[in-house]
Protein backbone atom coordinates (compact mmCIF):
# COMPACT_ATOMS: atom_id res chain seq x y z
CA UNK A 1 0.00 0.00 0.00
CA UNK A 2 0.98 3.31 -0.85
CA UNK A 3 0.45 6.38 0.78
CA UNK A 4 1.42 10.50 0.82
CA UNK A 5 3.26 12.56 3.77
CA UNK A 6 3.58 15.88 4.21
CA UNK A 7 6.48 17.42 6.34
CA UNK A 8 9.48 19.83 6.28
CA UNK A 9 7.98 21.15 3.21
CA UNK A 10 8.35 18.01 1.65
CA UNK A 11 5.80 15.17 0.00
CA UNK A 12 7.03 11.71 0.31
CA UNK A 13 5.71 8.19 -1.22
CA UNK A 14 5.82 5.54 1.41
CA UNK A 15 4.98 2.30 1.14
CA UNK A 16 3.86 -0.20 3.73
CA UNK A 17 1.29 -3.28 3.56
CA UNK A 18 0.69 -2.47 7.50
CA UNK A 19 -1.75 -0.29 8.88
CA UNK A 20 -0.44 0.53 12.08
CA UNK A 21 2.64 2.23 9.81
CA UNK A 22 -0.42 4.45 8.43
CA UNK A 23 -1.73 5.26 11.67
CA UNK A 24 1.26 6.18 12.93
CA UNK A 25 1.81 8.69 9.86
CA UNK A 26 -1.77 10.07 9.98
CA UNK A 27 -1.29 13.26 11.38
CA UNK A 28 0.65 13.89 8.26
CA UNK A 29 -1.25 12.27 5.25
CA UNK A 30 -1.50 14.05 2.57
CA UNK A 31 -3.52 14.06 -0.90
CA UNK A 32 -2.49 11.28 -3.36
CA UNK A 33 -0.55 13.85 -5.78
CA UNK A 34 3.16 14.39 -6.91
CA UNK A 35 6.07 13.71 -4.39
CA UNK A 36 9.36 14.50 -3.71
CA UNK A 37 11.33 11.12 -3.14
CA UNK A 38 10.03 7.86 -1.92
CA UNK A 39 10.49 6.00 1.19
CA UNK A 40 10.58 2.91 2.36
CA UNK A 41 11.64 0.01 4.90
CA UNK A 42 15.23 -1.61 3.90
CA UNK A 43 16.65 -4.91 4.91
CA UNK A 44 19.42 -3.66 5.97
CA UNK A 45 17.75 -1.34 8.91
CA UNK A 46 15.28 -3.83 9.90
CA UNK A 47 18.01 -6.00 10.65
CA UNK A 48 20.06 -3.57 12.44
CA UNK A 49 16.73 -2.22 14.56
CA UNK A 50 16.31 -6.26 15.74
CA UNK A 51 19.47 -6.69 16.31
CA UNK A 52 19.29 -3.20 18.98
CA UNK A 53 15.38 -3.69 20.19
CA UNK A 54 14.32 -7.25 19.77
CA UNK A 55 11.44 -6.65 21.70
CA UNK A 56 9.99 -3.93 19.68
CA UNK A 57 6.46 -5.09 17.42
CA UNK A 58 7.01 -5.33 13.47
CA UNK A 59 5.16 -2.29 12.64
CA UNK A 60 7.02 -0.18 15.01
CA UNK A 61 10.17 -1.84 13.34
CA UNK A 62 9.31 -0.60 9.97
CA UNK A 63 7.95 2.65 11.13
CA UNK A 64 11.60 2.98 12.10
CA UNK A 65 13.20 1.91 9.06
CA UNK A 66 11.04 4.10 7.20
CA UNK A 67 12.23 6.95 8.79
CA UNK A 68 16.18 5.57 8.65
CA UNK A 69 15.19 6.19 4.54
CA UNK A 70 13.66 9.47 4.83
CA UNK A 71 16.54 10.36 7.12
CA UNK A 72 19.51 9.17 4.69
CA UNK A 73 17.53 10.95 1.53
CA UNK A 74 16.54 14.22 3.19
CA UNK A 75 20.29 15.65 3.18
CA UNK A 76 20.27 15.86 -0.73
CA UNK A 77 17.52 18.43 -0.27
CA UNK A 78 19.18 20.53 2.66
CA UNK A 79 17.54 19.10 5.79
CA UNK A 80 18.78 16.62 8.25
CA UNK A 81 17.22 15.06 11.57
CA UNK A 82 18.66 16.28 15.22
CA UNK A 83 17.67 14.03 18.32
CA UNK A 84 15.45 16.72 20.36
CA UNK A 85 12.19 18.30 21.65
CA UNK A 86 11.19 21.42 19.36
CA UNK A 87 8.86 23.90 20.22
CA UNK A 88 7.39 26.92 19.10
CA UNK A 89 7.19 29.65 21.30
CA UNK A 90 5.85 33.23 20.07
CA UNK A 91 6.32 32.59 16.28
CA UNK A 92 9.82 31.08 16.53
CA UNK A 93 11.25 27.82 17.05
CA UNK A 94 13.59 26.49 19.70
CA UNK A 95 15.30 22.92 20.13
CA UNK A 96 16.24 21.44 23.26
CA UNK A 97 18.93 18.77 22.71
CA UNK A 98 21.23 16.53 24.58
CA UNK A 99 22.03 12.86 25.14
CA UNK A 100 18.99 10.71 26.24
CA UNK A 101 17.74 10.95 28.90
CA UNK A 102 19.08 14.43 30.00
CA UNK A 103 15.41 15.94 30.32
CA UNK A 104 14.86 17.31 26.96
CA UNK A 105 11.05 16.50 26.70
CA UNK A 106 11.14 17.76 30.14
CA UNK A 107 12.19 21.15 29.48
CA UNK A 108 9.73 21.79 26.34
CA UNK A 109 7.10 20.76 28.51
CA UNK A 110 8.14 23.35 30.99
CA UNK A 111 7.77 25.80 28.19
CA UNK A 112 4.29 24.14 26.97
CA UNK A 113 3.03 25.23 30.19
CA UNK A 114 3.87 29.13 29.50
CA UNK A 115 1.73 28.59 26.28
CA UNK A 116 4.22 27.20 23.80
CA UNK A 117 3.54 24.33 21.22
CA UNK A 118 5.59 21.15 21.21
CA UNK A 119 6.56 20.74 17.33
CA UNK A 120 8.21 17.43 17.77
CA UNK A 121 9.21 15.53 20.97
CA UNK A 122 11.94 13.42 19.70
CA UNK A 123 13.11 13.30 15.90
CA UNK A 124 12.59 17.03 14.67
CA UNK A 125 13.71 18.02 10.63
CA UNK A 126 15.94 21.06 10.28
CA UNK A 127 15.49 22.43 6.68
CA UNK A 128 17.64 25.26 5.13
CA UNK A 129 15.28 27.08 2.35
CA UNK A 130 17.31 30.60 1.32
CA UNK A 131 18.38 32.44 4.19
CA UNK A 132 16.23 30.82 6.63
CA UNK A 133 16.73 27.74 8.67
CA UNK A 134 13.29 25.79 9.58
CA UNK A 135 12.41 23.39 12.11
CA UNK A 136 9.82 20.69 11.45
CA UNK A 137 7.83 17.98 13.01
CA UNK A 138 7.77 14.73 12.24
CA UNK A 139 5.94 11.46 12.51
CA UNK A 140 8.53 10.32 14.30
CA UNK A 141 7.72 12.20 18.01
CA UNK A 142 9.16 9.64 20.58
CA UNK A 143 7.20 7.37 22.75
CA UNK A 144 4.83 9.95 23.71
CA UNK A 145 3.98 10.91 20.20
CA UNK A 146 4.31 14.63 20.91
CA UNK A 147 4.48 16.83 18.22
CA UNK A 148 2.16 18.66 15.34
CA UNK A 149 3.00 18.91 11.27
CA UNK A 150 4.16 22.59 12.38
CA UNK A 151 7.14 24.17 10.54
CA UNK A 152 8.76 27.50 12.07
CA UNK A 153 11.91 29.41 11.63
CA UNK A 154 14.29 28.13 13.87
CA UNK A 155 15.92 30.84 16.43
CA UNK A 156 17.82 29.13 18.87
CA UNK A 157 19.18 25.68 20.13
CA UNK A 158 19.89 24.64 23.81
CA UNK A 159 21.84 22.25 24.50
CA UNK A 160 20.71 20.32 27.78
CA UNK A 161 22.74 19.37 31.04
CA UNK A 162 22.17 18.45 34.49
CA UNK A 163 22.92 20.81 37.14
CA UNK A 164 20.14 20.03 39.96
CA UNK A 165 20.62 22.21 43.21
CA UNK A 166 22.49 24.80 41.25
CA UNK A 167 21.61 27.67 39.93
CA UNK A 168 19.62 27.28 35.83
CA UNK A 169 22.38 29.25 33.54
CA UNK A 170 21.93 29.53 30.05
CA UNK A 171 25.15 30.33 28.48
CA UNK A 172 25.80 31.76 24.71
CA UNK A 173 28.37 28.81 22.32
CA UNK A 174 30.67 29.67 19.79
CA UNK A 175 29.90 27.65 16.57
CA UNK A 176 33.08 25.69 17.10
CA UNK A 177 32.13 24.96 20.90
CA UNK A 178 28.45 23.69 19.84
CA UNK A 179 29.64 21.96 16.98
CA UNK A 180 31.26 19.15 18.93
CA UNK A 181 28.32 18.84 21.44
CA UNK A 182 25.51 18.96 18.47
CA UNK A 183 27.26 16.39 15.84
CA UNK A 184 26.73 13.72 18.59
CA UNK A 185 22.48 14.35 18.30
CA UNK A 186 22.17 14.85 14.26
CA UNK A 187 21.66 11.78 12.02
CA UNK A 188 24.59 11.11 10.55
CA UNK A 189 24.15 8.79 6.98
CA UNK A 190 25.56 5.24 6.31
CA UNK A 191 27.20 7.00 3.43
CA UNK A 192 30.73 9.11 3.66
CA UNK A 193 28.94 11.63 1.19
CA UNK A 194 25.74 11.82 2.96
CA UNK A 195 27.44 12.18 6.91
CA UNK A 196 29.89 14.84 4.66
CA UNK A 197 26.73 16.70 3.77
CA UNK A 198 25.32 16.72 7.06
CA UNK A 199 28.25 17.99 8.63
CA UNK A 200 27.97 20.95 6.02
CA UNK A 201 24.53 21.77 6.62
CA UNK A 202 25.15 21.55 10.51
CA UNK A 203 27.68 24.08 9.85
CA UNK A 204 25.55 26.51 8.17
CA UNK A 205 22.78 25.84 10.77
CA UNK A 206 25.23 27.33 12.90
CA UNK A 207 26.14 29.84 10.95
CA UNK A 208 22.35 31.21 11.13
CA UNK A 209 21.24 30.37 14.34
CA UNK A 210 22.31 31.06 18.14
CA UNK A 211 23.63 27.83 20.37
CA UNK A 212 23.25 27.94 24.15
CA UNK A 213 24.38 25.77 26.68
CA UNK A 214 21.22 25.54 29.11
CA UNK A 215 21.88 23.93 32.62
CA UNK A 216 19.88 23.57 35.97
CA UNK A 217 16.66 21.79 36.95
CA UNK A 218 13.42 22.43 35.02
CA UNK A 219 11.69 25.37 36.96
CA UNK A 220 10.54 28.95 36.90
CA UNK A 221 14.09 29.87 37.15
CA UNK A 222 15.55 27.62 34.04
CA UNK A 223 12.03 29.19 32.17
CA UNK A 224 13.43 32.29 32.97
CA UNK A 225 17.26 31.96 31.67
CA UNK A 226 16.28 30.79 28.63
CA UNK A 227 13.22 33.45 27.96
CA UNK A 228 16.58 36.26 28.36
CA UNK A 229 18.19 34.05 25.79
CA UNK A 230 15.38 33.88 23.32
CA UNK A 231 14.97 37.58 23.40
CA UNK A 232 18.47 37.81 22.54
CA UNK A 233 17.64 36.29 19.16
Amino acid sequence: MDFFIDFAFFRVRITSDDPLVFKRCERYIAPVSGFDFAACSRPEFEKEVRAREPDFKSDYVEFLCIYRDIAEKIVDYGAFVMHGAAIEYGGKGYIFTGPSGIGKTTRARLFAGAGAEIVNGDKPVLRILGDRVYVCGTPWAGRENLGKPLCVPLCGIFIVSRADGEEPKCEPLTPYDAFGALVNQVYLSSSASGKSKTVALLGKVLDKVGVFALSGAPDERLLAAAKAAMGEV
